[in-house]
């Protein structure tokens, strides 16, 4: 990737120049807009799987209170546990083709 220096007024910058889409994402106000919507996006859903894990850890207790932040760390380490743990939906079958003569 090559680096060249871009002047814009009196100060110079350097930019990378290559494919072109970091240097056209940094300009496109746009991108910027869709790419921090999409991520306060992601963190709402991860906040609210981490509170529906929490309601179902503490309703284990019976809703002793005072253990609600311990609630909240125990539901965010399940759902780290479950990230890593392989998804398999539909095992695959095999099937043996036998051949009619």
């Amino acid at each position: 990737m090559n680096v060249q220096a871009q002047k814009s007024g009196r100060r110079g910058r350097k930019r990378a120049v290559g494919d072109g889409i970091v240097a056209q994402m940094e300009r496109d106000q746009d991108v910027r807009q869709l790419v921090a919507a999409e991520a306060k996006d992601r963190t709402a859903d991860y906040q609210a799987k981490v509170a529906l894990a929490a309601y179902f850890i503490a309703a284990e207790r019976g809703f002793e209170p005072g253990h609600e932040l311990d609630d909240w760390f125990a539901a965010e380490a399940e759902l780290a546990q479950a990230e890593q743990r392989p998804r398999v939906t539909n095992p695959i079958q095999i099937i043996q083709a036998k051949s009619v003569s």
